[in-house]
């Protein structure tokens, strides 16, 4: 079963998407990632069988992004 989990960035520089994600692919490489620069909540979508939320919040504050979990 997999897991879909949604956060709020502030990420809008479509030239970064590429950093973020290969970064997050390191620290979770089981799970997907997709990025909606468009929403005004420029959503980050993490799908995978088991989604570390305080992870992915870490990881996108060590880059310098905000990053907020949407129960």
């Amino acid at each position: 079963m997999r897991n879909v989990e949604i956060f709020k960035t502030d990420l809008t520089d479509r030239n970064s998407v590429g950093q973020v994600l290969l970064y997050l692919k390191r620290i979770a490489p089981e799970c997907s990632f997709n990025f909606d620069l468009e929403d005004c909540d420029r959503i980050l979508r993490v799908e995978g069988s088991s989604v570390d939320i305080v992870s992915i919040q870490n990881a996108m504050h060590k880059l310098g992004y905000g990053c907020e979990y949407i129960p």
